[in-house]
């Protein structure tokens, strides 16, 4: 919907060449944060602790993870934080992948998003997900 909107809107053009890298970064971060988000599922009982602890972990790495317009370079400690976590690559794959000048992307960014993607399905198998005990209990 998005890449409607700044084609018909902005005057982005996307070639039929991008389609598949993007499609490709979307799926990828969608599974990220998919599995990131059971993960916190899997830990937290209260409906009200979920949507601040989502937003408490989700809204400070997106500051230094280049998702907001800030007019300048983050200091390094900031930058190397947001290195850390899979929101910056993923914007970083998506912006080589729409990039017309054909902007160089890195391993480095899939493959970061793919660490937490796995690290957080590692922990969540290894937790046994709050999703058994609801099978358990209505069977």
């Amino acid at each position: 919907m998005l890449a409607t909107v700044a084609v018909l809107g902005c005057g982005v053009r996307i070639e039929p060449a991008m389609i598949a890298g993007m499609l490709g970064a979307i799926v990828a971060g969608v599974a990220c944060f998919t599995v990131l988000g059971a993960l916190v599922v899997a830990f937290v009982r209260r409906q009200q602790t979920f949507g601040a602890l989502t937003l408490g972990t989700f809204l400070p790495p997106a500051f230094v993870s280049d998702m907001f317009v800030m007019g300048g370079e983050l200091p390094g400690v900031l930058s190397t934080v947001g290195d850390l976590f899979p929101l910056k690559h993923l914007s970083h794959r998506l912006l080589a992948v729409l990039d017309p000048a054909g902007r160089p992307w890195l391993w480095a960014d899939p493959a970061v998003i793919a660490a937490w993607t796995l690290a957080a399905a590692a922990v969540l198998v290894l937790k046994g997900g709050r999703w058994t005990a609801v099978r358990r209990a209505a069977a």
